[in-house]
């Protein structure tokens, strides 16, 4: 009887936490709160295998056929260190992200030494990792006899990897249960952001930075560059809304200043990532470089994507180097000293966060400079620089492709930039542009090829109207309305005409625009209505 009674205690307790938990997953979904939606099996299946090689060792230690002990890399570069250093050995630990990755393995190719010094870089970086993985790096690093380590480290701080079989568990749950999902904190205003980031990213330098000095081991950390023309996640929503298609419409009917006072003086563009991203984008135009960069900042600061490096993030590195905690390189400074107009975009990078052979080369570099000024005299960075290629068009359609998809991501807006940094080559460059918007193929997700093919069209034509060549322009807009007839490419001739103060050809292009989002319709009205803020007084 007392055993049953303690079944019955058990099943009991056990039926009341059911019941809590029940009911306050149903009362959260009643307020509106869901979690993130589950992910797909393949894509379970892709971060099951992030997990794997996150826990795997960097490096293993392995005899080769002469029977000496050496450390062999557990995937990637064939390279092999002997696991004895030599007494003229200088050892550089890399660990970090994916950009740390890009680092080690330039300062692998170009470092060199002189007068019988060799130096070897230990490549410990993980693309994809967490803070939690980066320690466990800096743990394997000082078993390598590092003479120095580098860490770059800060667009993945946001990152929240379970580190053992039940976090993984929880971590799934949390994409099905309210519940879980409210217990992890979030700041609202910036939902990847988790709040204890930056405190613990601290933490973790301070004691780094103690640890390897007991050792006698510098420390340099690097501040984290990031593409700031990466157009932020809000962009289409914010050019549909009525806002946005009044600021774009008074710039091309007064200019660029107008725009940019119509995006500023309106309260409800004060939050919006997109808004500041917009309003950069003509103050760079018209030149205002230090302007465009600041509110490009901004505009990243805002953006709801959160895969880059924050202002604060860069801040803390640079104020505990300040005191002395570790040596900093500032990679960021560097890669903004070296951009076009003093803004990193994608003349600079492949992507939102990874630096091209030209900046990576630049990148290491400067860790060759700093390593040279403070320890190793003898060391030698060999520096080749490249320029752009024509083959960079190729590449970021590859990431297109391999990532992003038609009109769900706001990346494809930035195909306008990378065709203008090759129109700013010269005519070489804009051959290159036309002859990729005319003979590439982007194949998107669930897009067809017409309207893909379109696609290169409509940003190419806006990249050479941007840039004053408006007969291509209008050239190429014209074969991306045959190519694929759509409300996007009707209005953006139709603005151009407004700009030119051909009103007759503005309303014409706008009454043939499919209707699709209303803009179109909605422009129409304002032309009609002749406001005076939005088309030239002297063509009402």
């Amino acid at each position: 009887m007392k055993d049953r009674g303690k079944v019955w205690a058990v099943l009991f307790g056990a039926g009341i936490a059911l019941a809590f938990v029940g009911g306050a997953e149903l009362w959260l979904r009643r307020a509106g709160f869901k979690p993130p939606p589950p992910r797909s099996a393949q894509a379970q299946a892709a971060y099951d295998q992030l997990l794997r090689e996150l826990r795997q060792p960097a490096y293993v230690r392995f005899l080769s056929p002469e029977g000496e002990p050496q450390w062999a890399p557990t995937r990637g570069a064939d390279i092999r260190h002997p696991v004895v250093k030599g007494e003229r050995t200088r050892r550089i630990a890399v660990i970090g992200e994916s950009s740390a990755l890009k680092l080690g393995y330039t300062a692998e190719e170009v470092f060199s030494g002189a007068g019988g010094e060799t130096f070897e870089v230990f490549n410990l970086a993980r693309g994809g990792t967490s803070l939690s993985y980066v320690r466990s790096r800096l743990r394997e690093a000082l078993g390598l006899q590092p003479d120095v380590v580098v860490l770059l480290f800060g667009h993945n701080l946001h990152y929240r990897h379970p580190s053992g079989p039940w976090a993984e568990r929880l971590s799934r749950l949390s994409r099905r249960s309210a519940l879980a999902a409210w217990a992890t904190p979030r700041d609202p205003s910036r939902p990847w952001f988790h709040p204890r980031s930056l405190p613990e990213f601290e933490d973790f330098l301070r004691g780094a930075a103690r640890r390897l000095r007991r050792r006698g081991i510098p420390f340099v950390v690097c501040t984290v560059p990031g593409n700031l023309w990466v157009p932020p996640d809000d962009l289409s929503g914010w050019l549909a809304s009525r806002e946005g298609l009044r600021a774009l419409v008074q710039r091309h009917a007064q200019g660029r200043r107008a725009g940019v006072r119509a995006v500023e003086s309106d309260p409800a563009n004060a939050d919006r990532a997109a808004a500041h991203y917009v309003s950069a984008r003509w103050l760079a135009e018209m030149g205002d470089r230090e302007g465009a960069y600041r509110r490009l900042v901004l505009a990243r600061e805002l953006d709801a994507q959160g895969e880059r490096a924050t202002l604060e993030t860069n801040a803390l590195v640079r104020r505990l180097g300040e005191r002395g905690e570790f040596w900093v390189l500032d990679l960021e400074r560097c890669v903004r000293r070296d951009s076009a107009g003093g803004i990193p975009g994608w003349g600079e990078f492949l992507d939102h966060q990874h630096t091209n052979d030209r900046m990576n080369r630049r990148e290491a570099a400067a860790l060759g400079e700093l390593l040279r000024s403070r320890l190793w005299p003898r060391l030698r960075a060999v520096e080749a620089p490249l320029g752009l290629k024509p083959s960079d068009i190729d590449c970021y359609l590859g990431f297109l492709r391999g990532r992003f998809s038609w009109p769900d991501s706001n990346f494809t807006q930035a195909l306008e930039d990378v065709f203008a940094q090759h129109i700013d080559r010269g005519a070489a460059g804009a051959a290159a542009v036309a002859r990729a918007a005319r003979e590439s193929v982007l194949e998107l997700p669930g897009v067809p090829a017409r309207e893909a093919r379109a696609l290169l069209l409509f940003h190419a034509g806006g990249a050479f109207w941007a840039r004053g060549r408006r007969a291509q322009a209008r050239e190429l807009l014209e074969a991306a309305w045959r190519a694929h007839p759509s409300e996007p490419v009707a209005l953006r001739l139709a603005l151009w005409a407004v700009e030119e103060r051909d009103l007759a050809s503005a309303r014409r292009w706008l009454r043939k625009a499919p209707e699709e989002g209303g803009q179109a319709q909605t422009v129409l009205s304002w032309l009609d209505g002749g406001e005076p803020s939005l088309v030239p007084a002297e063509s009402l």
